[in-house]
């Protein structure tokens, strides 16, 4: 079993130097420890979608995430070009007027659900991550997102420079490898 220690690693290092070992040896076992929460939780789902099995062992606080890999290693992946999905980077929509922008946006989401087929996901990143934290005007309509099944994922690292990672109200916390994997399988991405 390969063991990589993952304490104290900011994201995404953590999920892409796990899966960096998990694709070099597919037929290896690894055991990744980590303390954050969220680079736990990122582990698990880059497991899932490579189709590994996972076992968990918490030692003094310390998570040792020890994954096994499928009997057939291959990789379990989504279809290129069936899905679309949005990249919000900014609490507005637009340059110019900031208010404008902020109206534009809301109703950008608001209009989400009226698609024939709405995508699959909407990912946050830079200052975009304020719309899914507690107290912003947005949380209400994120929730009616995800209740219709669009997973909403805001960038752990812009969560954590603007001291929001606790506040996150709607959604999940990713990292940019989980990001950049769902623009390259989406057929399109819409970015407002």
């Amino acid at each position: 079993m390969k063991s990589i220690d993952c304490r104290n690693w900011l994201c995404p290092k953590p999920v892409i130097e796990v899966r960096k070992v998990m694709l070099a040896a597919p037929d290896v076992a690894v055991c990744a420890l980590v303390e954050d929460q969220v680079a736990r939780q990122n582990l698990l789902r880059l497991a899932s979608s490579l189709g590994w099995s996972v076992k968990e062992k918490d030692v003094d606080g310390v998570a040792a995430l020890e994954f096994f890999p499928a009997a057939s290693t291959t990789a379990v992946t989504a279809s290129v070009g069936a899905t679309t999905v949005v990249l919000v980077a900014a609490a507005t929509m637009g340059s110019g007027n900031d208010e404008l922008g902020r109206i534009l946006l809301r109703n950008f989401l608001l209009t989400l659900p009226e698609l024939e087929i709405p995508p699959a996901a909407i990912y946050f990143i830079n200052d975009g991550v304020k719309l899914v934290v507690q107290g912003a005007d947005t949380i209400e309509i994120l929730q009616q997102l995800a209740d219709l099944g669009i997973d909403l994922a805001a960038c752990g690292l812009c969560l954590e420079f603007f001291g929001l990672k606790e506040k996150v109200a709607v959604g999940r916390i990713t990292n940019m490898l989980d990001i950049v994997q769902g623009m390259t399988n989406a057929g399109s991405v819409l970015r407002p």
